[in-house]
């Protein structure tokens, strides 16, 4: 967390990466590395694993779900994109602690472009 609040999130993800917490696979970590890797380094391809490896270790954290599904759509992948929304969703709906505004950068982010056959995330978040 230091590390993050001094600007050094290359250094702390690799912190993470680093830390025996890390090697025994927990899903805390494993997601806090990828939205490191996605929201501070901008790497979504490289964010992906560590959030996939997080929702399966923690299949109700739905942070790491809204990152999972924000990662895949900004690497290009939103048939995948849009799956990981509806769980995310659907975790939401079922009492999982969802903040409003979460899928802000998926409204942004397709403003202007409201085609659900060019992307399947776009019929699914609604106006």
């Amino acid at each position: 967390q230091a590390l993050r609040s001094l600007g050094r999130a290359e250094v702390a993800a690799e912190a993470i990466a680093s830390s025996p917490d890390f090697a025994r696979s927990s899903p805390r970590m494993r997601s806090l590395r990828g939205q490191m890797l996605l929201s501070e380094l901008g790497r979504p391809r490289e964010a992906i694993p560590e959030l996939r490896a997080a929702v399966e270790l923690d299949p109700h954290a739905g942070e790491s779900w809204r990152a999972y599904a924000e990662a895949l759509y900004r690497a290009n992948r939103c048939e995948a994109a849009a799956s990981a929304i509806a769980t995310y969703r659907r975790l939401c709906a079922n009492g999982a602690r969802c903040a409003e505004g979460d899928l802000d950068w998926a409204r942004q982010a397709l403003r202007g472009t409201r085609d659900p056959d060019i992307c399947p995330v776009h019929g699914i978040l609604g106006p």
